[in-house]
């Protein structure tokens, strides 16, 4: 399981709209979401509400434009990875999960190349994996441990877990 880091503080805007351009997200609500997100902000609490602040690079989670751009930042990713790689991949807001069925040798490949896209495509997207969520689980604990050694050898530490959660 992927987990992307402070996803929705992390959203590269300019990517998101091109992406969203690119699928075609009507252009009128782009611009009034955008607007909205990149407004200044206010901390209040109780009766007491502090100045307001600029606000870097996030998007105000729970809101509805927000769980749809955040499913634009990683359809990208997402179908970039698909079409090289022949693997299911299923998200659920910032948390990616590419399960693999076959043999052993089949899986550790699939995973790889799988985990190595996923990486470089996100990294390159600005956006930044979390190192002590993202896990590798398998049903036999050596494929796991085969998928953990090829990918430290290109440079990704991910630990290994016989479950996670997020």
């Amino acid at each position: 399981m992927w987990d992307i880091e402070k996803f929705y503080d992390t959203l590269h805007r300019e990517y998101l709209a091109r992406w969203a351009l690119e699928l075609q997200f009507d252009p009128t609500i782009m611009l009034i979401g955008l607007s909205m997100h990149t407004a200044d902000r206010v901390i209040r609490v109780g009766p007491f509400v502090g100045q307001a602040g600029a606000v870097r690079g996030s998007v105000i989670a729970g809101c509805g434009l927000a769980v749809k751009w955040s499913k634009i930042m990683l359809y990208h990713t997402l179908h970039k990875t698909h079409s090289q790689i022949p693997a299911e991949l299923a998200t659920f807001y910032d948390d990616i999960v590419s399960p693999a069925f076959g043999t052993d040798t089949s899986v550790v490949t699939t995973l790889v190349k799988c985990a190595l896209s996923i990486w470089r495509l996100l990294k390159g997207a600005g956006l930044k994996i979390s190192s002590s969520k993202t896990t590798i689980t398998t049903s036999v604990p050596q494929v796991a441990r085969l998928v953990q050694q090829e990918l430290a050898k290109e440079g990704l530490s991910i630990k290994r877990a016989r479950a996670c959660v997020d």
